[in-house]
């Protein structure tokens, strides 16, 4: 055991600590009582450049985690059930957890073996900067995603899924959206140099606002049609390709911005009413 592994592994936080951050640790691997479900009080934990570390702990068990954020452990390969600490008998990993925050994971190539009931609390997750890493779990009942810095990444199909964030795919010209995202109301597209198209726009029967920016060369929905529900497109003036499309069914606000246009669609109040254009708030 090196010292800075005795000198963590001496600490032996109280059991009602309730954030814990751990920056610049050096060790190979982290102490046993970093999951101990006696911490159960525990609600937040940032692990951030522990830069010679090849496991993350299982920190599934811990009871009350609510918000985990994990930066620049560049020799993690793998995220698996011990991750979750599923091998427990009727343990379901992370029961409380609502925040899952990625960034920085330069060699993460997999995550496998989520169960069915793990983060059953999971809402938002942000992954960035994990170039390598090809796909995640299906979360059961996620509903906000934000991809950035992930260019090999495939999105699974997730039916709870209603905000959806995509930037920096680097030197990929196509993205492809699942079948499943049948809940997606906001979708935002975002500095894509090469991204010349968006697959399966029209399979989104729930969308209502589309947001495109820093996506010069995006064309895509030149052919494809839109959702009858999409009731707002915001297209930034970097989007050359799109400079001059005009979306069926919806109008454009000649005042909205001089950066960008911005479309909305018309609705009809009642019978024998005009149309009146809807405004985001």
């Amino acid at each position: 055991m090196s010292i800075a592994e005795e000198v963590l592994d001496a600490l032996q936080p109280h059991s009602l600590l309730g954030e814990l951050k751990i920056e610049g640790y050096c060790g190979l691997e982290f102490p046993s009582w970093i999951a101990d479900y006696s911490l159960s009080d525990l609600v937040s934990i940032t692990l951030d450049n522990c830069y010679n570390c090849e496991k993350l702990p299982p920190l599934g068990v811990l009871p009350a985690l609510r918000c985990l954020f994990i930066q620049n452990l560049r020799r993690v390969q793998l995220m698996s059930c011990e991750f979750c600490a599923t091998d427990t008998i009727n343990h379901k990993g992370f029961p409380k957890l609502e925040i899952l925050k990625l960034r920085e994971m330069y060699n993460l190539e997999g995550w496998y073996d989520v169960l069915d009931g793990d983060f059953p609390l999971l809402r938002s997750f942000s992954i960035e900067r994990c170039p390598k890493l090809n796909s995640f779990p299906r979360f059961q009942f996620i509903s906000d995603i934000s991809i950035m810095y992930c260019s090999k990444l495939k999105l699974p199909g997730l039916q709870s899924l209603q905000t959806l964030k995509v930037g920096s795919l680097k030197q990929r010209k196509c993205f492809s959206l699942p079948h499943e995202l049948r809940s997606l109301l906001i979708l935002e597209v975002i500095c894509c140099e090469h991204l010349c198209s968006v697959e399966g726009l029209s399979r989104l029967q729930s969308l209502k606002h589309l947001k495109f920016r820093a996506c010069p060369r995006l064309n895509f929905i030149q052919d494809e049609p839109l959702p009858d529900t999409l009731e707002t497109v915001d297209i930034h003036s970097n989007c050359y390709a799109l400079s001059n499309w005009q979306p069926n069914g919806l109008e454009e606000l000649p005042d909205a911005s001089e950066v960008y246009r911005k479309f909305v669609r018309r609705k009809c109040k009642s019978k024998g009413v005009d149309d009146a254009v809807m405004h985001e708030p």
